[in-house]
């Protein structure tokens, strides 16, 4: 997804959203990890 935006020319906002049993605190900084990661890698 991250590089189907990026090769479109997107250059506006992405949203994560999280939904888990986990503390919502390590969900959002594992989802932030993941999309950094997800946006160096496209």
């Amino acid at each position: 997804m991250a590089r189907s935006l990026r090769e479109a020319g997107y250059s506006g906002y992405a949203s994560i959203e999280f939904e888990g049993a986990e503390d919502c605190l390590l969900g959002i900084e594992r989802g932030l990890a993941n999309a950094r990661r997800l946006l160096a890698a496209s």
